[in-house]
């Protein structure tokens, strides 16, 4: 479930430097305490390798590399976060959460950190842990175009903490709170099947399903599911088309 926003965060330090210009003050130091311009250029040279090493699936080097530029530069907010980004790709979330709590401890707020902190306890099945998190980040950020999306993803924390109880009803409840939030969220349609199924209804399972799909096509645990779904209710046929897809 790792969400990205690398290209946010450079979008409001662009936003940031360009007021400070305008305001003739040295721009990097009055945005976040850096030393000198070429502090920053660094800093952001080593993040975009980092990425690359990422995207190319290099997961280990970029580990290696980001706990290299992190023992130099302990003081960095976004090496912290793609260090972070790197052990959540690695499905090390442990590690991952404990680098998002950094960057929030040295860039306050970071609402990418906060963020990614959340969906690292959810990836981790710690739905309780994933709460506050997500609190914080409507607490700091409550005019964001994501603020309804991400409220709706908080239902979705609190409904997978209500199913681990076997409260499937009140998940079931608290899902369909969150669609009327966020109809086409993946993560609540997903966890609305899931739910729906856990309480036998099998048709409105599908239903969920067929509502993720027409927004990812190419979802394939939605995909599975379903088959799964068609093989319970007696349509093996359907069953076999939709594992086919």
């Amino acid at each position: 479930m790792l969400k990205r926003f690398c290209k946010f965060i450079q979008t409001c330090n662009y936003m940031l430097i360009c007021a400070c210009l305008f305001l003739a003050l040295p721009p990097l130091v009055c945005a976040q305490g850096y030393q000198s311009q070429e502090a920053y250029v660094a800093e952001q040279r080593a993040a975009k390798k980092a990425e690359n090493m990422m995207h190319s699936g290099k997961l280990q080097d970029a580990i290696m590399f980001l706990n290299g530029e992190v023992s130099e530069n302990p003081r960095s907010a976004i090496l912290h976060f793609e260090l972070g980004n790197a052990h959540l790709r690695s499905r090390e979330f442990t590690r991952a959460i404990e680098c998002y709590q950094q960057a929030v401890r040295l860039r306050h707020p970071f609402p990418e950190a906060c963020l990614n902190a959340a969906y690292a306890c959810l990836d981790a099945g710690m739905e309780l842990q994933a709460i506050p998190w997500f609190h914080k980040y409507l607490r700091e950020n409550p005019n964001s175009p994501q603020a309804k999306e991400v409220e709706a993803e908080l239902l979705v924390a609190h409904a997978k903490a209500q199913m681990k109880e076997k409260r499937n009803f009140d998940a079931k409840q608290t899902l369909e709170r969150a669609r009327q939030i966020a109809p086409n969220s993946e993560i609540v349609l997903f966890a609305l099947a899931r739910a729906r199924s856990e309480l036998g209804d099998t048709q409105g399972a599908i239903h969920a399903y067929e509502d993720l799909l027409k927004v990812n096509p190419r979802h394939s645990a939605a995909l599975i599911n379903m088959a799964e779904c068609y093989q319970t209710s007696g349509q093996l046929q359907q069953a076999v088309t939709w594992l086919k897809k």
